[in-house]
């Protein structure tokens, strides 16, 4: 295993997404020797919280900043993160820098040190063509003078952009990492 052995790679799920989208790259990063953590944002996922629980983003990313206080001082981490979890590495690199060692950013959004967080964001969505999201839906959440706008991608949306390369069946998981998680979990509960 080596040196990959001792490195720690947090995985951060991109927008309208959970943990759940990194399962086949958690699992090879696993076999490869890596300590892989995989995090839901708020209101993502397995998260229980709801958007109307939500008001600022980062309270959405408080599940990653929680996690980032729990690591010893002596400890880095890789943060990768895709889409809209450039802006959860973000706040986490200038909140923990001492315990980033690396951040890797998959199409993600990368905020700058001169402009609002929230820049790159309305950059991105003040070109987008009206219609562009197909029947996707934008509600409001949290306090109304935030004016916080969530999205939900529809499935039409889905299946021409985010997924149209997906085959249409994908297995969920791996029988023999399955049996090797039972395996583990029985040995440390004694059974």
């Amino acid at each position: 295993m080596g040196d990959n052995q001792k490195q720690h790679l947090v995985l951060v799920h991109g927008i309208c997404h959970g943990a759940w989208c990194w399962y086949k790259l958690q699992t090879l990063l696993e076999d490869a020797g890596y300590r892989v953590s995989n995090l839901d944002m708020s209101a993502s996922g397995i998260d229980p919280k709801s958007l109307a629980d939500l008001s600022t983003f980062p309270e959405y990313t408080d599940p990653l900043l929680n996690f980032m206080e729990s690591i010893p001082s002596v400890e880095t981490v890789v943060l990768i993160g895709h889409s809209l979890a450039g802006m959860n590495l973000a706040f986490a690199m200038e909140k923990y820098p001492k315990k980033v060692s690396l951040a890797i950013f998959i199409a993600a959004i990368m905020p700058d040190a001169i402009n609002k967080p929230s820049f790159v964001l309305e950059e991105y969505f003040s070109r987008i063509p009206p219609g562009a999201f197909m029947d996707s839906h934008f509600p409001p959440f949290g306090r109304p003078e935030n004016k916080l706008m969530a999205i939900n991608f529809g499935p039409q949306y889905m299946a021409a952009t985010i997924y149209s390369r997906s085959p249409p069946e994908v297995k969920i998981y791996r029988v023999d990492q399955m049996v090797k998680k039972i395996l583990k979990m029985k040995k440390v509960k004694g059974n």
